[in-house]
């Protein structure tokens, strides 16, 4: 299984580097030119440094898994740049803050499995 991740800010590198220490293959799509996206982790004294393997947004090769962790306001363009890439059946994930990138992609990948992953902060009663 590989997954592919759309969005190379910090979001994208904390689970690019998570699922990485967890023995899963990871690829960056990006615009940038070069076989690796260079990145180091530093959590208190540990400071590990990784690899991540980039494919090109306009390679050909098949997405079966992708992890969108895009601003909001760029996932249309980000998600239309891969459009052709997409497997009929894919997991996307959805890693934003905003609304409407949901309906977009179940707009855009029918067949696909659109997850949302959402962070909801409960007001407390005063």
């Amino acid at each position: 299984m590989i997954w592919h991740i759309l969005g190379a800010g910090a979001i994208g590198q904390l689970f690019a580097t998570r699922l990485m220490d967890a023995g899963i293959a990871v690829r960056i799509l990006s615009r940038q030119v070069g076989d690796y996206y260079q990145l180091q982790l530093q959590e208190g004294k540990d400071k590990r440094h990784y690899q991540l393997p980039i494919d090109a947004q306009n390679e050909c090769s098949t997405i079966n898994h992708l992890l969108v962790c895009t601003k909001a306001p760029d996932t249309e363009m980000a998600l239309r740049s891969i459009q052709d890439r997409i497997a009929s059946g894919a997991d996307i994930l959805l890693m934003q803050n905003g609304m409407g990138q949901h309906d977009l992609a179940e707009t855009l990948f029918p067949q696909a499995k659109i997850w949302a992953g959402v962070h909801h902060r409960r007001r407390l009663a005063k």
